[in-house]
């Protein structure tokens, strides 16, 4: 077989202008998307989205588009951790396993006006998740990824990945109950 036939395997490095040009045309955009999503730093989303490009060997024949969102999303997740860029956000962490208030498990007594919390304060409240929390929320319910990719990307048990998510949902609603009731 000969390299035209698809046994070639380059990195990114190797490919001539036009081809390297057409690849980030075609791909960066949506995974500087991905990436600003998750880490809400648009420095460290470029620097995700660069390493992702210079990580990925291109086999010719492979869904290239895949590859390179799987390594954009494995380079942002190995940038989330506690002490991230922002220091509001990393200081305001809530604990996940706190438990909720009464008044949430039972979702009559609660009455939040839903339709006046904004986008921004949404955006706000998933930046105070734990970072695993947080990536897992943003990556199935805003990215729409199945939890069978999100949990390779993650190297952890697809069950977990329910767990978490769950666990986000859950602290989420509590943290935009609080964002509420403070106004």
């Amino acid at each position: 077989m000969s390299e035209e036939q698809g046994t070639d395997s380059r990195g990114i490095t190797n490919l001539d202008a036009d081809e390297l040009e057409r690849l980030v045309r075609a791909h960066a955009g949506s995974m500087l998307a991905t990436c600003n999503r998750l880490l809400a730093c648009e420095r460290s989303a470029a620097d995700a989205v660069r390493e992702a490009f210079l990580s990925t060997d291109m086999v010719q024949g492979s869904d290239t588009a895949e590859a390179l969102d799987a390594a954009a999303l494995r380079a942002a997740l190995a940038r989330l951790t506690p002490h991230e860029h922002n220091r509001e956000t990393s200081t305001s962490v809530t604990p996940i396993n706190d438990p909720l208030p009464a008044g949430l498990h039972d979702p009559v007594a609660e009455a939040v006006d839903w339709t006046n919390v904004s986008t921004r304060v949404v955006r706000t409240q998933i930046r105070k998740l734990p970072p695993r929390h947080r990536a897992v929320l943003i990556l199935r319910d805003v990215e729409c990824r199945c939890p069978a990719k999100i949990a390779a990307a993650m190297d952890i048990d697809p069950a977990e990945v329910t767990v978490l998510l769950h666990e986000a949902r859950r602290a989420l609603r509590e943290l935009l109950v609080r964002a509420s009731n403070a106004r």
